[in-house]
């Protein structure tokens, strides 16, 4: 019962944050110039950032891969190389859309809608990544890089160990909300890619 009462409070705190995001997507404004701050709050201030971190540390949190640190490897390193590849010029095609793409695949992923092997699903997630990252990179604004990409990092890891942690609850009580859970968040990129 108490893993229940946990499991529900996991959440409905995934849902708050998720509701109390000001927009589809995450722009810096004037508030949130403090480099460290505003790469902070960058990943948890746009839905579409959100839901797709939570889901890749949901996803890792559903499989029984021999070495997890596979997943994050993929998602940090890639994420960092989208960054500062679009800090150097290199601007990927349509950002919003390839990350819109993201969510709904990634929920698909999680839903066990598309049921890939890891040898298939970590290139997948790079590909995510560097989009996620050009996106940061391309979002700069006046904050100082170093900074910056400290603090986007940082909410990266604690969004991935969030749907981690939520998938790993939810494996050990009502496996059955994995399809839900990952229905949800494609239905958020379904939208996105229509917005």
């Amino acid at each position: 019962m108490r893993t229940i009462s946990t499991l529900c409070k996991s959440s409905l705190a995934l849902i708050a944050g998720s509701l109390i995001a000001p927009s589809a997507f995450a722009h810096s404004n004037l508030l949130m110039e403090s480099s460290l701050i505003s790469g902070l709050l960058h990943p948890l201030t746009g839905i579409d950032h959100l839901l797709a971190l939570l889901a890749v540390g949901f996803w890792a949190g559903q499989q029984y891969l021999k070495d997890n640190r596979l997943v994050p490897f993929a998602l940090f390193s890639m994420l960092l190389a989208g960054f500062f590849l679009a800090l150097n010029g290199l601007m990927f095609p349509a950002i919003e859309t390839g990350i819109a793409v993201s969510v709904l695949v990634l929920g698909l992923m999680v839903s066990k809608v598309i049921n890939l092997k890891s040898t298939l699903a970590l290139p997948l997630i790079a590909v995510f990544s560097i989009y996620h990252g050009s996106a940061h990179g391309t979002e700069l604004g006046s904050a100082g890089i170093a900074a910056f990409a400290s603090g986007f990092m940082l909410s990266t890891a604690l969004l991935f160990w969030a749907g981690k942690t939520l998938a790993d609850q939810i494996n050990r009580t009502i496996p059955q909300l994995n399809t839900w859970a990952g229905t949800g968040i494609a239905l958020f990129g379904a939208m996105f890619l229509v917005a």
